[in-house]
């Protein structure tokens, strides 16, 4: 035979992070638990409820953001970091092409250096044209 309904309840609120489930999933569970005890017209003291988790993590990974390492706006002369930086500040900056020929950075890569110098102030002005993209500081 199949499980009764208070069963299903009791697994459903089973599912916390302790027990090594995520945030979400408890939220989600706790949420279908609620709603079958309004459905089925059961009582919510025949059962234990989980506390909600203390911390909740971005619902798209669950996972927490890594520690990553500020990109250093005056770099060592001959580092990569160095000739992207010296490309940029050249009179009409650089290309994607040139930037990537110089690096030997695939294009996401470059894009990721980009946006975090960003995020760290270095100030880099993206633009695009006649499909280029160009980037200066």
């Amino acid at each position: 035979m199949g499980l009764s309904t208070k069963q299903k309840v009791d697994a459903l609120l089973g599912k916390t992070v302790a027990n090594g489930c995520t945030a979400g999933e408890q939220s989600a569970a706790v949420a279908k638990a609620r709603e079958m005890v309004a459905k089925y017209k059961l009582r919510d003291s025949d059962f234990v409820w989980p506390l909600e988790p203390t911390s909740k993590l971005n619902n798209a990974s669950e996972k927490p953001k890594r520690n990553r390492q500020p990109v250093n706006l005056n770099p060592k002369e001959g580092t990569k970091s160095h000739r992207v930086f010296a490309a940029m500040r050249r009179a009409g900056g650089a290309t994607t092409a040139e930037l990537l020929e110089l690096t030997g950075w695939v294009p996401h890569t470059l894009r990721g250096f980009v946006s975090h110098a960003n995020k760290d102030g270095a100030r880099i002005v993206t633009g695009r044209g006649d499909g280029v993209t160009r980037y200066a500081m």
